[in-house]
């Protein structure tokens, strides 16, 4: 997602690096909206409904602030 937000500045605004260095500091500079996707699907049967929604309340209470995970 990063190195897509860079090549998408670098073609679109016509930015250009000189040096490493000046890449580096571009990137430490990038916003920290950088959102991580997680897809997690179940299979089940009536029998396991309840473990599985446990599961998914501990995996949305135990998942980062920038992580973004929908059920299948």
């Amino acid at each position: 997602m990063i190195k897509t937000k860079i090549l998408r500045d670098i073609h679109d605004n016509g930015i250009y690096f000189k040096k490493i260095n000046d890449l580096i500091i571009y990137v430490l500079n990038l916003p920290n909206k950088i959102v991580n996707y997680i897809s997690i699907s179940f299979c089940l049967d009536n029998i396991y409904i309840l473990n599985t929604y446990v599961a998914m309340i501990s995996i949305l209470e135990n998942k980062n602030y920038n992580t973004y995970i929908p059920f299948i």
